[in-house]
């Protein structure tokens, strides 16, 4: 610890805290310092990106539907999968004629 200089030394310890140096294994502070430098992304992280796609210029549908479905995998959505890209793929169709005939069939 004595060579990670007094920032990143103030760093740790509040990331330990309330457990001193003393008490903890060298692995868990490299775990500690992990989680706070690489934080795994929150579920409303991978909805907000699932949201927010819509279908890019030159993107057939086919690589639309591929694109949220790979995007839908971290966002937990369960037994709504199917709605969530049903929603998803009518709201951001680019070709209006396409899209109007979507919203025209009952759910």
């Amino acid at each position: 610890m004595s060579v990670c200089g007094p920032s990143a030394y103030v760093i740790i310890r509040s990331l330990l805290t309330p457990r001193s140096l003393n008490e903890v294994t060298f692995e868990e502070i490299v775990s500690k310092v992990k989680e706070h430098f690489n934080p795994a992304p929150s579920e409303i992280v991978f909805r907000l990106r699932f949201h927010k796609r819509s279908q890019r210029p030159n993107e057939s549908i086919t690589e639309y539907v591929a694109a949220l479905r790979n995007l839908s995998e971290n966002c937990n959505f369960g037994n709504t999968l199917d709605d969530m890209l049903r929603d998803r793929l009518v709201g951001g169709i680019r070709d209006e004629v396409i899209q109007r005939g979507l919203l025209a069939e009952p759910n």
